[in-house]
């Protein structure tokens, strides 16, 4: 497998976070690559969409 990613969410009352991990493993000789990504968020004023990281599991790892 080359990518693989998993997130956690937690709802807090007036927050929503979420802990994501994603691991890289190259084809050829390279490193694999690592990244954690914490994301908060007010549910007032939210910044992702709901569901936006199911169509694009990278979204919250980009911050576009």
């Amino acid at each position: 497998m080359e990518e693989q990613s998993y997130t956690v969410y937690r709802d807090f009352r007036s927050f929503t976070g979420a802990l994501s991990l994603r691991m890289r493993n190259p084809r050829e000789n390279q490193e694999s690559d690592y990244t954690i990504a914490l994301v908060i968020s007010m549910k007032a004023f939210p910044r992702f969409d709901l569901n936006s990281d199911i169509n694009r599991p990278t979204y919250l790892f980009d911050g576009n």
